[in-house]
C-alpha cells in the first residue's frame, strides 16, 4: 500500500509540474484554490493576481480582463507572458469546459515571431482559440510592457477576427 501511495503522489506532482510549469518555475503570482462547488466541477483554479490588464474586441464587444501577471522567462525565450484572470482545471487535469465561467487571458511574446495569444475565456464561453497574433508595443527592460495586437491564424486553421491590448502597469517579473 504504501508503494502505491508514493507512485499516486509522485504521479500527482508530476502531473502539477508538467500542468503548470509556469507557475512551478517561475513562482508568478497565482493562488491554487479549490474551485467553488456552485460550478458543479471538481477541479482547481489558478488565479492569477497583479496590476496587469488586456483587452480583447471581437464582433464589437469588447471584453476586459484584470488580475494579471507579466514575466520574462528566459528559459522559454518569452520576452513577455502576460496572464490575466484564471485557469480552471477539471479532473483530468486539463481545462474545465468553459473555463468554469471564469475569464482567462493569455499571451506570449517572443522577439521571434510568432507571438501567441492562447485559448481565452469570458462567460463560459471560449472567445478565441489558440493562434499567433501581430502585436506593436514595447517591453522595456525596466519593467513596462504596454501594447496592441491583432489577429492572426488559429492553431485549428479558423480565422477570428479580433484587436486587443495589454498593459503590465509597471510590474514586470524576471525569470
Amino acid at each position: 500500500m504504501k508503494r502505491i501511495v508514493g507512485v499516486s503522489l509522485a504521479a500527482l506532482s508530476t502531473a502539477v509540474v508538467s500542468t503548470c510549469p509556469l507557475l512551478a518555475s517561475t513562482q508568478a503570482q497565482a493562488a491554487v484554490a479549490p474551485l467553488d462547488a456552485s460550478y458543479g466541477l471538481s477541479a482547481n483554479t489558478i488565479n492569477y493576481a497583479g496590476p496587469a490588464t488586456a483587452t480583447l474586441v471581437i464582433g464589437g464587444k469588447t471584453y476586459k480582463f484584470k488580475n494579471g501577471t507579466c514575466t520574462s522567462i528566459k528559459v522559454s525565450g518569452i520576452t513577455d507572458d502576460v496572464t490575466l484572470g484564471s485557469t480552471v482545471q477539471s479532473k483530468d487535469g486539463g481545462v474545465a469546459k468553459g473555463n468554469g465561467k471564469k475569464p482567462y487571458f493569455s499571451i506570449d511574446l517572443s522577439p521571434h515571431p510568432p507571438d501567441i495569444i492562447n485559448a481565452t475565456y469570458y462567460g463560459g464561453k471560449e472567445l478565441v482559440d489558440s493562434g499567433s497574433i501581430t502585436a506593436t508595443g514595447s517591453v522595456v527592460k525596466s519593467g513596462s510592457s504596454k501594447g496592441t495586437f491583432s489577429s492572426g491564424t488559429s492553431l485549428n486553421g479558423s480565422t477570428t477576427t479580433f484587436t486587443g491590448s495589454w498593459n503590465c502597469h509597471g510590474t514586470f517579473e524576471k525569470h
